[in-house]
């Protein structure tokens, strides 16, 4: 667990949040808010349906399985996955996850062929993983995994 300090200082005064990560801080009550971000790794499905390869102009559904978590190591990502995720439950951050994972499986479907997928399924998976992990970073989540569903 992450914990996001948001000192609250009487008269006004505000000082910048501070992240405790694998710690402990002392906190004063009505002067202190504790909100928590789970740093645990979560299990996301990402499901396209019928969309159409400009190739062939067939209708392709895929699912694909992808591991995420919020990126620990690095103090920066952290801070960003905390302004952005810190008052949402894990199914939120989830649904968000998942359809940056949908629109990219989208985007590397619309320009390969049908049997490329089939044919090539690491090829297809790398090419997902990279792209989604450019944009999930950008919201400190790190991308641990990605396959297709048999």
């Amino acid at each position: 667990m992450a914990f996001r300090l948001s000192p609250f200082l009487p008269g006004g005064c505000y000082t910048r949040p501070k992240i405790v990560s694998g710690g402990a801080r002392f906190t004063l009550p009505f002067v202190h808010k504790v909100q928590r971000l789970p740093l645990n790794s979560f299990l996301v499905k990402a499901t396209t349906k019928a969309v159409y390869n400009v190739t062939l102009g067939a209708p392709i559904d895929i699912i694909g399985n992808a591991v995420i978590k919020v990126y620990s190591k690095d103090k920066k990502c952290m801070k960003v996955a905390a302004e952005k995720f810190m008052n949402k439950s894990i199914n939120q951050i989830k649904e968000i996850c998942t359809q940056i994972i949908e629109r990219c499986q989208d985007e590397i479907l619309e320009t390969t062929t049908l049997q490329d997928v089939f044919k090539d399924r690491p090829f297809f998976c790398i090419q997902v993983y990279e792209a989604a992990s450019i944009e999930l970073v950008s919201l400190g989540i790190q991308l641990i995994s990605y396959s297709l569903a048999v």
